[in-house]
């Protein structure tokens, strides 16, 4: 029985209606279905078509679709031609019912499914993820590029969503095309909501491409004057806000292949080494109270790592216990709410560790950190563990995930996503599970070992990141009839 079977049943009498009515709050739904991979966007949509009852076969009108498709060949998501095509497939079977979110993403990566992915690089790929949330609140909100830079320049940006009720704090989806405008606007949201839950990706692609587009009946709020869209129409937007407030929430996760080569440091000065590119030189560190050259504390493997272009990273924070209780925490009982920051940094030739852009302060502590691709999924196996425990402690019930993977440096992208899966299923079994490959995840800032800090959102490479949805309160569903 699909949604547009039990809506009908809602108009066959009272008795059906509250039914309907009661048993549509009882069953939250989050499928993912994987199409493909076809040669032509033509054969896409047809495949799309006439498979419509594995993917839009819910129980109760779906309040979200994500739609992702993969392709290495960006001409047909040029001027939005392929969206407006998919957006009359389904809405010619009335497969989208009213006030239903349509967030469509193109993607030149992998996308993530139950199954295990196959090579094609010439295919596409579609992913559609569809929702139903009871008792549930979904606004969007788009933002131009222009209006989030304003914003970082004194115009203040109001909130353009609806007030909230009760004091929960509700959690955020973010998608955008521009890194910088996603990472201003992770800040604003975080000063909009303190502790709000924020999870997303950016796709940065070119070629003219419209890699998002947004389709909704529903409220869709224009973030330059709050206005109510009556109909349905196509928005390219440069990066959008979901928000969701209700009985349905998630809870977001990290995780990263880095971990730390060196003791606690603390930098002692700081140097700008170019001012148009705004690189900083710290060229003194200190452990312990003495000062020592930072590859005398490396041991040679790493070095020869460094060496061979491994990404290295610089957990840093103005206080020494964090970072004390953050080297000798396991998942389970890391907790924090001090803000720690990462930086990218590299070492030069004359053995200096230098970032760009964000500043290691001077008398800030630090860990650095490499990256080895290969320990990622022991920190996602860890990542995923904390997860389930603290679900099955809050007696909260998860019906489904979405998880985005900034792309990996020296990882294949099939195994990439085989790996996810697997790692996944060894831990939630057959918990539905959608997500893609991206330029760069959106979540909270991952540090090592599969730990994350909650506190902290921020926009991430080299990082996996995603949401798993639960229900805040059963409900007991009477099921005599």
């Amino acid at each position: 029985m699909t949604w547009r079977d039990t809506t009908s049943l809602s108009y066959v009498c009272c008795a059906w209606r509250r039914i309907v009515i009661e048993a549509k709050q009882c069953f939250p739904e989050w499928r993912t279905t994987v199409l493909g991979p076809s040669s032509t966007t033509r054969e896409s949509l047809k495949l799309l078509q006439t498979n419509h009852l594995n993917w839009a076969d819910t129980r109760f009108p779906p309040n979200l679709i994500l739609f992702l498709v993969a392709s290495q060949d960006s001409t047909s998501w040029r001027r939005g031609k392929f969206w407006i095509e998919a957006i009359t497939t389904i809405e010619k079977a009335h497969l989208l019912p009213a006030n239903c979110q349509f967030i469509g993403i193109y993607t030149m990566h992998k996308v993530l499914g139950n199954e295990i992915s196959i090579e094609n690089s010439n295919g596409i790929v579609l992913s559609v993820s569809v929702a139903h949330f009871p008792d549930t609140t979904l606004e969007s909100a788009e933002y131009d590029r222009k209006v989030v830079k304003w914003s970082q320049q004194g115009l203040k940006l109001n909130d353009p969503f609806s007030d909230l009720k009760d004091d929960t704090i509700p959690c955020f989806l973010l998608f955008g095309v521009n890194t910088q405008s996603a990472d201003q606007l992770v800040q604003i949201v975080e000063n909009w909501y303190p502790g709000a839950a924020i999870i997303g990706t950016v796709s940065n692609v070119t070629d003219r491409c419209l890699p998002l587009v947004s389709y909704c009946k529903s409220k869709c709020h224009d973030s330059q004057h709050i206005q109510l869209q009556k109909q349905r129409q196509l928005h390219f937007p440069c990066t959008m806000l979901v928000r969701v407030h209700g009985n349905v929430s998630f809870r977001s996760f990290s995780a990263n292949g880095y971990d730390p080569i060196t003791p606690i440091i603390q930098c002692n000065r700081v140097h700008l080494v170019d001012e148009f590119k705004h690189i900083m030189m710290y060229d003194i560190v200190s452990m312990e109270e003495l000062h020592s050259r930072l590859l005398d504390l490396l041991n040679p493997s790493d070095r020869l790592k460094i060496q061979q272009d491994s990404a290295l990273n610089l957990v840093s924070c103005s206080n020494k216990v964090p970072l004390e209780h953050l080297m000798n925490s396991s998942n389970r009982d890391f907790t924090s709410s001090e803000r720690f920051t990462c930086l990218d940094v590299t070492i030069s030739v004359d053995e200096t560790i230098q970032s760009q852009s964000i500043c290691w302060s001077e008398g800030d502590y630090g860990i650095l950190t490499l990256h080895d691709s290969t320990k990622t999924w022991s920190a996602l196996n860890q990542a995923f563990q904390h997860l389930q425990s603290n679900l099955f402690e809050a007696n909260e019930q998860a019906f489904g995930a979405f998880i985005t993977g900034g792309s990996i440096t020296k990882v294949d992208e099939i195994d990439f996503v085989n790996n996810v899966r697997q790692v996944w299923t060894h831990v939630f079994q057959d918990l539905p599970v959608g997500g893609y490959i991206a330029s760069t995840s959106v979540g909270p800032l991952a540090l090592f070992r599969g730990l994350s800090s909650p506190c902290h959102n921020t926009i991430q490479i080299n990082t996996i990141c995603g949401a798993i949805f639960y229900v805040k309160k059963r409900h007991i569903c009477n099921r005599n009839q």
